[in-house]
Formats: C-alpha cells, sequence, structure tokens
C-alpha cells in the first residue's frame, strides 16, 4: 500500500486535513489543511478505516481520484499514490 502525505483527524463531519506534508502527493495534487476527505475513488470514507481500506487497494504510482469540501465548495483531485514509509 502506499501513502498520499496527509495526517487526518476523524470527526462527526469526517476526515480533516490536519497536516499536510511539503512535497508529498497530497501537496502536489492541491489538498489542503482543514479540507474534508469525502470520498477516494467515488467510495465514500467517513473514518481513518475507511481510508485505510481505500489505500490499501491501491499501489503507488496509481491515480486515485479524491473528493474533498473545502469551505461550502465540493472539489475533485488526483493524487498519484506514493510510497508507503
Amino acid at each position: 500500500s502506499g501513502s498520499i502525505g496527509l495526517e487526518l483527524v476523524e470527526s462527526k463531519e469526517g476526515l480533516t486535513v490536519k497536516t499536510v506534508y511539503a512535497g508529498s502527493p497530497a501537496a502536489d495534487a492541491g489538498i489542503q489543511k482543514d479540507d474534508k476527505i469525502t470520498a477516494i475513488r467515488n467510495t465514500s470514507v467517513t473514518k481513518l478505516d475507511d481510508l485505510k481500506k481505500a489505500l490499501t487497494k491501491a499501489k503507488p504510482g496509481e491515480l486515485l481520484k479524491v473528493t474533498l469540501t473545502r469551505g461550502r465548495d465540493k472539489k475533485n483531485v488526483t493524487v498519484t499514490l506514493g510510497k508507503g514509509l
């Protein structure tokens, strides 16, 4: 499985980005602190376990469609999965 370079916090609202690591796939895709990740590959993610499951199925170098909300805007970004730690 790979990494996208985010630190997330789980809450009632879902997964909120706490940290985007500089130079990470998430940073390259334009994901920002306080964005809320709502889906990966059109599969809803509301818990850290959901995200882990979505990432375990993907291989490093694979393109992942990530759906997020930023304020009132819904956005889709493409993240190239990096190698895990």
